[in-house]
């Protein structure tokens, strides 16, 4: 079912539409970016903070809130426009940081990405030291000489 409605108090004109599914229970209002659950807390498109790391953890939680209610994940994914391989992902690592199944948990997976990201650095100055007396040597001479070495 879908309905435009003057979001915008006071100012005629300006109108969005909104849409209600009504198996999950959810209006969406795609101009504004926002979802509300009416049987649950609200849910905002922008407070996932879609960007350069993905979705916020507290928008994650609340996604997988809703299909621990018992809600299917297709439906979850198709309501909110976001993939129902990335709910089956996040349900995977919830279920490896609570220890359900073997396997890393979000904290050992930021320290061993914490660890490479040293190691590639120490390796890049290490790749620059040596550069760094590849030129000293053709610029300064060996030293040599008067004296024997004993």
């Amino acid at each position: 079912m879908s309905r435009t409605r003057n979001l915008a108090k006071g100012e005629p004109g300006i109108k969005t539409e909104a849409v209600w599914n009504p198996q999950l229970n959810v209006v969406v209002f795609p101009r504004f970016g926002g979802v509300v659950l009416l049987d649950s807390v609200p849910l905002k498109l922008e407070e996932s903070g879609v960007g350069h790391r993905g979705y916020r953890p507290e928008f994650r939680r609340k996604v997988l809130d809703l299909v621990e209610a018992g809600r299917p994940i297709a439906e979850v994914a198709k309501a909110l426009g976001i993939s129902d391989q990335s709910i089956y992902t996040w349900r995977r690592q919830d279920r490896l940081d609570r220890g359900v199944e073997p396997g890393l948990t979000s904290a050992e997976k930021g320290e061993l990405a914490a660890a490479k990201r040293r190691i590639a650095e120490l390796e890049t100055e290490l790749w620059a030291m040596r550069r760094a007396m590849e030129l000293v040597r053709e610029v300064v001479p060996p030293k040599g000489g008067s004296r024997r070495s004993r």
